[in-house]
């Protein structure tokens, strides 16, 4: 008998976090940003320079307000027991 863990691996979590990042950064920009991001980066600049054109602001300030959105959204969707790490 296989007993199956309640709490979802790590793993397949990192696709819910991935898909709101995205998703943030999207309503932020537009849909089309990252193939913006794509398109700076072939003219030979960095992630961080493509970022701050599309965005308006720097990476670094964003990683903070878009890991309070991405985890405040994690909380709400799995219930608190089941992924405590997130607190």
């Amino acid at each position: 008998m296989v007993l199956i863990n309640e709490t979802p691996p790590d793993f397949g979590l990192s696709y819910s976090v991935g898909l709101l990042a995205v998703e943030a950064l999207s309503a932020i920009a537009e849909s089309n940003s990252f193939m913006y991001l794509y398109k700076h980066m072939s003219s030979g600049q960095t992630f961080e320079e493509a970022f701050g054109i599309i965005h308006g602001s720097s990476c670094e300030k964003a990683k903070p307000i878009l890991a309070l959105y991405v985890s405040s959204t994690m909380k709400r969707i799995y219930n608190e027991e089941r992924l405590g790490r997130f607190r």
